[in-house]
């Protein structure tokens, strides 16, 4: 829709279409949710304490993923997301990237 636009005249059809307004609403509204998802997420981030091997890093804006890999237990994860129902709680994951319930029980028995 944005490409029907002629160069110099986006003013004028922003405020006669609106379409367009609905348009360009839409996506600045969608980019202001990824903003705060992300800063929530990397407010987490700042709020935990940097443990050796592990990694940490954000995951679709609004997740905090923590990996470790070692052999025994493979790639362990810990990821943290708001709770969809309820956004005043939060959904911690626990397990590994190899759905490996053995080395699961292995980093559970070592915690």
């Amino acid at each position: 829709m944005a490409m029907d636009v002629p160069k110099g005249s986006f003013i004028s059809r922003f405020k006669s279409s609106p379409e367009l307004q609905q348009y360009i609403i839409k996506r600045v509204d969608y980019l202001m949710g990824v903003l705060q998802k992300e800063h929530r997420t990397i407010q987490w981030m700042n709020a935990v304490d940097e443990r050796k091997d592990w990694n940490l890093f954000t995951w679709y804006w609004s997740t905090l993923a923590c990996e470790y890999q070692n052999d025994e237990e493979g790639k362990v994860y810990m990821d943290t997301m708001p709770d969809e129902n309820d956004k005043s709680k939060v959904i911690v994951q626990l397990g590994n990237r190899a759905n490996n319930v053995e080395m699961l029980k292995k980093t559970l028995d070592r915690i």
